[in-house]
């Protein structure tokens, strides 16, 4: 689902697979894991959660690790503790 301008523009589609199991993928069009997700607090602090034992594939790093290196000033608010969203 292209963007219609350059890199970071608006498109229909944007998805980032953020790991997939073991697996290391670097080509053209896709690269897992995704090349930021170590960088971003909104990402590694949920994962944690469902992961807690999640090792990064590419470098090795627990999650632990890779949350503690984190630069200052990222925040993550947890908006609900349910598990259930009924609908």
């Amino acid at each position: 689902m292209g963007r219609r301008g350059g890199h970071n523009e608006p498109r229909e589609l944007d998805l980032d697979i953020v790991t997939l199991g073991a697996s290391v993928i670097q080509s053209e069009v896709l690269t897992v894991p995704h090349p930021a997700y170590r960088d971003r607090a909104f990402v590694l602090i949920p994962l944690k959660e469902i992961a807690p034992r999640f090792t990064c594939p590419a470098t090795g790093r627990c999650i632990d690790d890779l949350i503690s290196s984190l630069s200052e000033g990222q925040r993550v608010v947890k908006v609900s503790s349910r598990k259930t969203i009924l609908a």
